[in-house]
Parts: structure tokens; sequence; C-alpha cells
């Protein structure tokens, strides 16, 4: 269980982080939340594809990982099989939480299986100042807040203007049927049909370039067809 405190030198001095996307710290997932900021790396790799919040209800946007909840075609034990990692797998064992002031405050979550005393990346040197490793951490911690409500917005802009519609997906992989529920996408008709006053305002506020990356990911689809059959190949 996550047994998370703000991130402080006097507690921390000696604490270093294992960074990195691997299985054994819960990356094998097949969806990863993204943000807007992300999208033109995300695109050469990976399938994007919008979501509902679980919670709030709010549609967001995610890379497609696997064809299961708990399976993630990127990655390969402690290997990462593609160039570029979504910053949500980069912040961890962080978060940001309220501290005692009210203000935002940058936590860690002490239980995680990265967090050690022996390996990994310093967080503070030996004079007491941050590492590079956690100025990047705070860095990133900072893009994904801002990230979050940009998605929001996003995403509730393309479905004030009715661009988000349901994306069932099944797949036949070897003769194995999978199929993903849950799933969104940009209509691509409906996005062409757009009048051209929206259209405009959907350029100027960048959503326009985001929808096109979000349609044109999608055929990376095949690409996880590929590594699925390539992993059920290997596993006879």
């Amino acid at each position: 269980m996550p047994a998370y405190e703000i991130l402080t030198r006097e507690r921390h001095a000696n604490l270093r982080v294992i960074p990195g996307p691997r299985a054994v710290f819960g990356n094998d997932v097949g969806l990863v939340s993204v943000v807007p900021r992300e999208f033109a790396a995300l695109v050469t790799y990976f399938p994007m594809v919008i979501r509902k919040n679980g919670q709030t209800g709010q549609f967001e946007p995610g890379a497609l990982l696997g064809l299961k909840v708990d399976e993630n075609l990127y990655l390969d034990g402690d290997n990462w099989l593609a160039p570029y990692t979504p910053l949500e797998f980069v912040r961890q064992p962080f978060k940001y939480a309220t501290g005692d002031d009210g203000e935002a405050a940058l936590v860690i979550d002490r239980e995680s299986p990265r967090v050690s005393n022996a390996e990994g990346e310093r967080l503070f040197l030996a004079a007491g100042h941050r590492s590079d490793y956690l100025e990047m951490i705070r860095s990133v911690m900072n893009e994904l807040a801002a990230g979050t409500e940009a998605a929001h917005a996003f995403t509730a802009a393309l479905a004030a203007h009715d661009l988000i519609v349901p994306m069932p997906l099944t797949l036949d992989v070897a003769g194995h049927p999978f199929t993903l529920d849950g799933l969104y996408t940009v209509d691509r008709a409906r996005l062409q049909a757009v009048p051209s006053d929206d259209v405009a305002e959907l350029h100027a506020r960048g959503y326009l370039e985001l929808a096109h990356y979000q349609q044109a990911s999608l055929g990376h689809i095949r690409e996880l067809v590929r590594r699925k059959a390539r992993r059920l190949a290997q596993a006879g």
C-alpha cells in the first residue's frame, strides 16, 4: 500500500530512486494517461485513444500499450522497447499533494519498490542540494500538473463539438480474439465537417493539431498486433 511522505532534505537525504518502466514496478498496464504536450512524441510510437475517467466521467487522452488491461507490449521485463517514455511512468514514485500550508508539495511513496538506499538515482547531493534527477522530476511534475488541465480542456472542447465517439476494438491475433472496451476516438468525418469558424477556434487553441495527432497515431494498432503475435509465438 502506498505510503506518501512530503519530500524533504532532512528526512530523505540518502534515498535513491530506480527510474524507468519495469514490470516489477507495476508498469505492465495496457493504457497509460498522457498529456497534450506529449502528443508530438507519442504519435511516432504509440496509438493514442481517449477514455473516460472512472471517477469524474471526464474524457482523458491515453496511450494504448497492450491488448489487455495488464499487458504492456512495449515492456519486456526491465527493458523499455520505445525511444520515448510517457511522463506518467517517468514521474513514479512521486506525485503532488496538498501540504500543511495548503500549497502543492512533492511527495514520495516510501513503499514503492523503486525506492532504495543502495541503488538508483540520488535525490539529494552530499551538500544537500537537489540532484539533477530530482530537478528533472520536479519539472516533469509541473508539466503533468499543467498538462492534466490542458488535457481536460482539449477533450472538453472536442466533446462540445460532438467529435468524440466510441471506438470498439476487436482484433484477431493468430487466432486469438481480443476485445478492448471503453475506448473513444476523434471522429474523422465529423472533424472534417466542423464549420469554418469553429475550425479556426480549434486551430487557434492548438486542438486541431492534437486531434490530427490522435487520429494519425491509430496506425500503430497494427504494431500492437505484431508485438502481440510475436509474444504469443514466443510463449509457444
